[in-house]
């Protein structure tokens, strides 16, 4: 009997009748004269046989269990399985194989076993999978932080997200509107010890600039040198946190040897190391992966490489790299102090930082291929003379042309001209910019972090004032990609769309109104760390709604691209296949494409939906899932409402991609019941953001908000996004609910008659 259950005797001793199920007990000699006092006569059945070959694959503190179902079930049916890991007795709780457990330590080797579930009770435990090692993946998030501010003038925090307390790292300043030099601070030589990329000068130590580095970021002091807090000036921090296979900072005194190894904790060879004498006057020597190894170049000069023997022949390695003496006091004379930060190179798929190089075709264009789309870039002519510069996607180099600083003098932000440098998905863009051969370079990722909440991705601000000097008029509390503008909602206006990438096309300028018109230009301001400023395109005085976006992996990306006429397809940065694709040309007067995944018309990509317009689909064109979509690339073609591709080569286009993120957003549809209907899109406290439009016949697209309110028993103001239409506040279409929201038949909006059907967007 011993691996025979049945129920305890306190469950069924009234019962009366036989008892065939069975639980966690096991018959003893008195359970059994008990049973049989109650006239209670049970049967004890088997369990079924346990799950087997568990196998377990690591992943970011989670793993991925895989089994096979038991042998043999006695008659029972398996509800779920639970997985259990050890150590920590951490469970996940699955319908089938695999089951994924979240929640787990990094660095900590785990074994886990698996059980059947059913309604009488579990199966034996499986054998323990063989012991893996939990890895942690460090994102570009957490490492690096491009973050604009206005200086004050007093004391000031820099909230950035980076962990300089406990981490360290270096924090590089300069001032965007005026000739200040740069300023460079480490948490190794401490935040009162300044270094000038410009200019060849020794350490400064200065009192009350930075004051202190802190867990997610640096404060400020009063700054008397007025390098970094001077009142009303504008401002830009790159914030680059030691990492292994990103960033390091090293100090050591200089011995006089040639081909001397310094320690490093990169854990990769380095890609770009820079060296400054920060006890004497001396020039900053830069060594360059795509460089000789004895070929130099200095941070704070216009200088062409040349090679010399400022650098060891090592070879540099994931632990070492290499100074010599040879050339003086540049990098390892004897009693001089020295310290080095080195970028690295990662080419893996989840790397975050490249040192490369690359060279120009005739008209001085070339298309740099990384793997992703970067968020910061240096670069350099390496054979000829010429500035170093530096562009970031928040002073516009998702844009042409972006704005760029010079490391190597005191310059204010400067532009130029009409060529341009732009991002990619996969790199970025070369278009004309200097002249020279070959360009060595330093790139670092986009924030590629999964969102854990929809607040960290979507935000929504309703404003009728003048927005405050020097802060955004809407407030996102992120870097916002998208911005949806919905000026004065009490008045016959349209709503329009504003990306924040857009190479080759202006600051913002795109087919941004929602009808058919071409390109129209907003007066936007870029740039902002926690939202959108007014630059003068904005209704003062009036009420303005806006919606604000954030790319992220899983939940949104922007893709704008130059039409080639073929059906391939376009590459985009979701992560996983979209869900809803909205596009529009921007050099032509065209309508606005969607085009929707629907699961429930056998899993097909339905498109001949317009976002100017309130008609159905009236031209239907199904592509089959997976051919149509995949995690890197989607086909243009499907945006299109006659047809044709919606690809026409050498048009220009931007489009708009959503996707389905647990917990957080929701693309889907359903059918209408001409009453009411809760829409489970799997949240916990309800939809921040709810669009809805009918697919099979006219039907407004209907936004609402939580701003605006979606309240129980209430009205629930709407604008409708393909009309100039004010705001709607005279009827109750929309119910909040926990797990999503709740869609209610009201002739004023239509968003549930009987046997229609719906397509929505919901975020949380």
């Amino acid at each position: 009997m011993s691996n025979r259950r049945i129920v305890s005797v306190a469950a069924v001793a009234t019962s009366g009748t036989a008892y065939t199920g069975r639980a966690n007990g096991i018959f003893s000699t008195n359970d059994q004269a008990k049973l049989k006092q109650a006239g209670v006569w049970p049967t004890a059945i088997a369990a079924p046989s346990a799950p087997t070959a568990a196998s377990a694959t690591a992943g970011n503190l989670q793993a991925t269990v895989a089994f096979t179902t038991p042998s043999s079930l006695n008659g029972e049916t398996i509800t779920s399985y639970t997985v259990t890991s050890s150590p920590g007795g951490v469970t996940a709780t699955g319908a089938s194989s695999p089951i994924t457990v979240s929640g787990l330590t990094g660095g900590t080797s785990y074994t886990f076993t698996v059980v059947a579930n059913t309604a009488s009770g579990a199966s034996l435990s499986s054998s323990s999978s063989s012991s893996i090692s939990i890895t942690i993946i460090t994102y570009s998030d957490e490492v690096f932080s491009t973050y604009l501010y206005t200086g004050n003038g007093s004391t000031q925090t820099i909230n950035n997200g980076i962990d300089l307390a406990g981490s360290g790292g270096l924090v590089w300043i300069k001032t965007r509107t005026s000739t200040d030099q740069h300023t460079l601070v480490d948490t190794i030589r401490g935040s009162d010890n300044e270094l000038c990329s410009n200019n060849a000068t020794a350490n400064a130590n200065r009192l009350n600039t930075i004051t202190g580095f802190n867990s997610n970021g640096f404060s400020l002091g009063s700054d008397p040198s007025v390098l970094v807090n001077s009142s009303g000036r504008d401002y830009v921090s790159w914030t680059f946190r030691k990492a292994a296979k990103f960033f390091d900072v090293v100090t050591y005194t200089g011995d006089g040897t040639s081909n001397r190894a310094i320690s490093h904790s990169l854990g990769v060879t380095p890609g770009m190391v820079i060296v400054k004498n920060t006890s004497a006057v001396g020039d900053w020597p830069v060594w360059h992966r795509s460089l000789m190894q004895v070929e130099n170049l200095y941070l704070n000069l216009i200088d062409t490489s040349a090679s010399n023997s400022f650098w060891g022949t090592g070879p540099n390695s994931a632990t070492s790299f290499y100074v010599s003496s040879n050339s003086g006091a540049v990098t390892n004379a004897s009693g001089a102090t020295y310290v080095a930060y080195l970028f690295a190179h990662d080419t893996a798929a989840d790397g975050m930082i490249q040192c490369g190089s690359f060279t120009t075709d005739g008209s001085n264009n070339a298309d740099v291929t990384l793997g992703y789309e970067p968020q910061f870039l240096l670069w350099k002519k390496a054979t000829g003379v010429g500035d170093w510069r530096i562009v970031d996607t928040m002073r516009g180099f998702s844009n042409s042309p972006p704005a760029y600083l010079k490391p190597n003098t005191s310059d204010a932000e400067l532009k130029s001209g009409t060529s341009y440098v732009a991002p990619t998905a996969t790199g970025f863009a070369w278009r004309g910019v200097g002249s020279g051969n070959p360009i060595i370079y330093m790139a670092i990722r986009r924030p590629n972090k999964l969102p854990t909440s929809g607040t960290q991705v979507y935000n929504a601000f309703l404003s009728n004032s003048e927005h405050p000097g020097g802060t955004p008029k809407f407030l996102s509390n992120f870097v916002v990609d998208l911005f949806m503008f919905g000026p004065n909602i009490d008045s016959s206006t349209l709503t329009s769309l504003h990306p924040r990438l857009l190479p080759g096309a202006g600051l913002p300028t795109t087919s941004s109104l929602i009808d058919s018109s071409g390109t129209y230009s907003s007066s936007l301001v870029w740039g902002y760390n926690n939202g959108v400023h007014d630059g003068g395109g904005f209704y003062e005085g009036t009420p303005d709604m806006g919606w604000m976006f954030r790319r992220a992996p899983g939940f949104f990306d922007v893709v704008c691209y130059t039409g080639t006429g073929a059906t391939a397809g376009q590459t985009h940065a979701l992560g996983v296949k979209p869900q809803l694709m909205i596009g529009k040309r921007r050099d032509a007067s065209e309508v606005w494409g969607v085009a929707y995944f629907e699961p429930t018309a056998g899993n097909y990509y339905i498109s001949g939906i317009n976002l100017n317009s309130s008609a159905g689909a009236t031209y239907i064109n199904t592509y089959a899932d997976p051919l149509v979509s995949t995690t890197t690339f989607w086909p243009a073609r499907i945006l299109s409402s006659t047809g044709s591709p919606a690809d026409l080569s050498g048009g220009t286009y931007v489009a708009y991609l959503f996707a389905t993120l647990a917990g957080i957003s929701k693309v889907g549809s359903y059918a209408g019941n001409g009453s009411s209907q809760t829409i489970n899109c799997g949240f916990v406290t309800g939809a921040r953001f709810i669009l809805i439009k009918r697919s099979d016949a006219a039907g407004d697209w209907y936004i609402w908000d939580s701003v605006r309110g979606i309240t129980a028993a209430a009205n629930d103001p709407h604008l409708s996004l393909n009309t100039t239409a004010a705001e709607v506040t005279t009827d109750d279409s929309i119910d909040p609910a926990n797990s999503g929201f709740i869609v209610k038949q009201n002739a004023t909006t239509n968003i549930n008659v009987t046997s229609a059907t719906y397509i929505f967007l919901a975020i949380a």
